[in-house]
């Protein structure tokens, strides 16, 4: 649930933005940081789908145990 928080990284911005205007950080430290938030606001949805990929992959190929499906062309040779 937290991967797909898209709306941290806006979260991020706005205190970055507070800290600056306060005199907390410096204006390198700013920009890294508004890169770091966009690219992890851009990356973490493509992320989390290729993590959940895998593990949907390793998950069904424990679940059919050996079971294969018949190929196309054992089909009809078993109609004819």
């Amino acid at each position: 649930m937290g991967a797909l928080m898209n709306a941290r990284g806006l979260m991020e911005l706005i205190i970055i933005n507070i800290g600056l205007q306060a005199g907390v950080i410096l204006h390198g430290l700013f920009a890294m940081l508004v890169l770091m938030a966009i690219a992890s606001t851009l990356l973490g949805s493509p992320a989390f789908n290729w993590a959940m990929g895998v593990h949907r992959a390793e998950t069904s190929g424990s679940a059919t145990s050996g079971a294969t499906k018949p190929k196309p062309q054992d089909r009809s040779a078993n109609q004819a």
